[in-house]
């Protein structure tokens, strides 16, 4: 065999290697849609940790996400048990605060038992920004201070 011959076998066999390696990561006959990301809004993204402190408590929630004067920035989210994020988007960028909390469905008067999130500063539109609710039980009692 040829050094030529020799050399152009041994690069269709590279190029047919690559190519079944690059088609293995991929499912067969479904295609993979790439992430939009909308380069106008902000995107916070709340990640609710120790989800299963939920299923044992017959209580509803939601996941809401406010500003510093407690208007919503977005609409409210219902929580699910064993769902961990949820994502919520503003348009264009901000600066004040933002505040990720759970509320309790119905809001029977007495406040929830889940410290929210709170983070202030300039929020640029085209990034995420991450909250973090840890929903460890506290009790309140009349008269005291929490912190």
């Amino acid at each position: 065999m040829k050094p030529t011959t020799r050399i152009a076998a041994i690069s269709i066999a590279l190029i047919f290697a690559a190519g079944l390696v690059a088609s293995a990561g991929q499912p067969m006959g479904k295609s993979v849609k790439p992430a939009t990301i909308n380069k106008n809004v902000v995107t916070y993204k709340v990640r609710i940790a120790c989800a299963g402190y939920f299923t044992q408590n017959c209580a509803n929630y939601r996941i809401v996400m406010t500003d510093q004067a407690g208007t919503k920035v977005a609409p409210a989210q219902a929580f699910v048990p064993g769902v961990q994020d949820y994502t919520f988007t503003e348009w264009g960028s901000v600066s004040g605060t933002r505040v990720a909390r759970m509320e309790r469905i119905p809001e029977n008067g007495r406040p929830c038992n889940i410290r929210p999130c709170v983070k202030t500063g300039t929020f640029l539109r085209g990034l995420t920004y991450g909250f973090f609710i840890v929903p460890l039980p506290y009790r309140f009692e009349a008269g005291t201070d929490i912190d």
